[in-house]
């Protein structure tokens, strides 16, 4: 999934990572139920602390492109942005800028959202100038030919990065030819086109199915109207069924990417067993002291007492909405591979084994609230968290119950959970790209991630 700019290419991260850390006790951190005359359901967060108001939109849309496009979701938020500045010219991000707001567009494989944010008083003018922008948008060659190379050259520059290269071959290894693979291939963009901005929206812009928060200083009949003067007018469209995920098997071994003068990195991965939902709440309160900086367990095994690397990351990765892989990952000095690995092994064997102490569960509990509740701070970020929630199959009240959810979970259950849950330590797979593989125990040694697949095991 990719987001076009919102004002600038970092303004929406910055947005959230500014109301994450920011205090939010007078922000309320709940949303209702409403409905406009014209019939759109939506969710609606008065919030008098703030000077804007902000929509996100959306529905879910499963593959409104051929294959052979895919890689044109990449480009469409773009194509759309550009699409609305005829000619060339800055007219439309210069009326966004005039009053103040700021927009961004999401396309993916399995949904589509739109954000909108501005100062109240022009929050009606910004929605529509985004609304129109989607509808209308008919790309002209040479804006999408400068996409589409740029597009190319930011993915042959990550090409090359070790974690990259990692990632490559477990997930060839792994998924064969999946779209998660397919991503990685810079030729894709051969088969995208201007034309495929009109194709997705075929499937893409309809009312049915739409999930919609508001969120901001804007009295609730003024949301209702501007969303019944714009979204409201869509056509109705059947909303897409989900596709059942393809299986996948991950098998556990060593495998080695020998690339001399490359940077050292290691990927760990493994295969969890836990559902979407309360039980995704309950990881995120697992991972954070494994691998959430650099005095988490992880952190303190390779950073601190070998002081192989930087950092180490614990996260998970989602191959679709019902499969998910943990992923650990760090950049190591390329004469501590070995060491780093064992470490990082003994590590997570004793945190898949035995769990989080009383210390770490309630550093953690604490932590996560209180990002959650910052979150609120920006109508955007709040609008955000909820749409993606309920985008889902999560309810409302499921939102809502976040914080008494977590602080009733006891540490006795959340440590079964870990052992039942994730991947033991002989379960992982485990990728190293180094320039010398010859002081490294491997089950396969190969030159380049593509050649990972020669690693399967019969």
């Amino acid at each position: 999934m990719t987001m076009a700019p919102f004002l600038t290419g970092l303004a929406i991260a910055a947005a959230i990572c500014a109301a994450a850390t920011s205090a939010s006790a007078q922000h309320p951190t709940t949303y209702a139920n409403a409905i406009t005359p014209a019939g759109i359901r939506y969710l609606y967060r008065f919030d008098a602390e703030t000077p804007y108001a902000a929509i996100t939109f959306g529905r879910v849309v499963e593959r409104a492109l051929p294959d052979a496009k895919e890689a044109s979701y990449g480009l469409i938020p773009s194509m759309i942005f550009q699409s609305a500045d005829k000619a060339g010219s800055n007219e439309f991000a210069e009326r966004l800028a005039d009053i103040h707001a700021g927009a961004s567009i999401s396309a993916g494989l399995e949904e589509f959202s739109v954000q909108v944010k501005a100062p109240a008083a022009e929050f009606a003018t910004a929605l529509k100038l985004i609304a129109d922008a989607v509808v209308n948008a008919e790309p002209a060659d040479k804006p999408y030919r400068r996409l589409r190379l740029n597009a190319e050259g930011a993915q042959a520059q990550s090409e090359v990065r070790a974690e990259t290269i990692a990632t490559r071959a477990a997930y060839t290894l792994t998924l064969g030819n999946h779209v998660i693979v397919r991503q990685f291939d810079a030729k894709r963009f051969a088969e995208t086109a201007p034309a495929d901005v009109s194709l997705w929206r075929k499937v893409a812009i309809g009312r049915d199915g739409l999930v919609v928060a508001v969120s901001g200083r804007i009295a609730e009949a003024d949301a209702a109207r501007a969303i019944d003067a714009t979204i409201g007018t869509w056509p109705a469209l059947a909303v897409a069924a989900r596709s059942t995920p393809e299986p996948f098997v991950l098998t556990p071994q060593t495998i080695v990417v020998e690339q001399p003068g490359r940077q050292a990195a290691i990927l760990m991965l493994g295969t969890t067993r836990y559902a979407r939902g309360h039980e995704a709440e309950i990881a995120g309160l697992a991972l954070g002291p494994l691998g959430g900086g650099v005095e988490s367990r992880l952190g303190e095994a390779v950073r601190v007492a070998l002081g192989a690397s930087y950092g180490v990351a614990a996260g998970i990765r989602s191959i679709d909405r019902e499969q998910r892989l943990i992923a650990i990952t760090t950049s190591v000095d390329t004469g501590k591979v070995a060491d780093s690995i064992a470490a990082m092994r003994k590590a997570y064997e004793r945190w898949q084994q035995q769990g989080l102490t009383d210390r770490e569960l309630t550093s953690q509990r604490t932590r996560m609230i209180g990002a959650r509740d910052g979150v609120f701070a920006d109508p955007s970020s709040a609008n955000r968290l909820v749409f993606s929630a309920l985008i889902n199959d999560r309810s409302l009240d499921d939102v809502n119950g976040f914080g008494d959810r977590l602080k009733a979970l006891q540490r006795e259950d959340l440590n079964t959970f870990i052992t039942a849950k994730f991947p033991r330590v002989e379960d992982l797979l485990i990728v190293v790209v180094t320039p010398d593989a010859k002081a490294l125990t491997a089950d396969c040694v190969i030159k380049s991630a593509a050649e990972a697949i020669s690693c399967k095991r019969k």
